[in-house]
């Protein structure tokens, strides 16, 4: 736990360390014994990049958590991580075929224009897959 002094406070941060010899912040957190299994090692620890104890602690609070969840979700039996929503997954496709999100850039405003969004998703979409795809 390190001590952190915000104007007349200070305030208690657990898993803020700062390791000898180093400049930068880091967050260090013993996994629980009953989930080791799901991580490469023992312990967390990971640099916040920053050498300015503000930023350190609030960066470190949302790591804590992010991991406080993720443990959570663990013991339940669920996925580290929530599943993507099925518009990200989407999303995702999409830019997997080099089609991103965006305003239509001037060359393709015909194409949102006249209606033949579809055509032109197709011909991409042919264009990436092979003919047994």
């Amino acid at each position: 736990m390190t001590i952190i002094a915000v104007g007349l406070f200070h305030i208690d941060v657990n898993y803020l360390y700062k390791p000898k010899g180093r400049h930068t912040w880091h967050y260090r957190r013993v996994v629980p014994a009953e989930l080791r299994q799901y991580y490469p090692t023992k312990t967390i620890i990971k640099s916040l990049k920053t050498r300015d104890d503000k930023q350190a602690a609030a960066i470190c609070l949302e790591l804590n958590q992010q991991y406080a969840e993720e443990f959570q979700r663990l013991r339940q039996g669920l996925p580290k991580q929530f599943p993507k929503a099925t518009h990200e997954q989407a999303i995702d496709k999409l830019k997997s075929f080099d089609i991103v999100l965006g305003e239509p850039m001037e060359e393709h405003a015909e194409i949102a224009i006249h209606g033949a969004f579809y055509d032109h998703l197709d011909d991409q979409l042919s264009s990436s897959l092979s003919r047994e795809e």
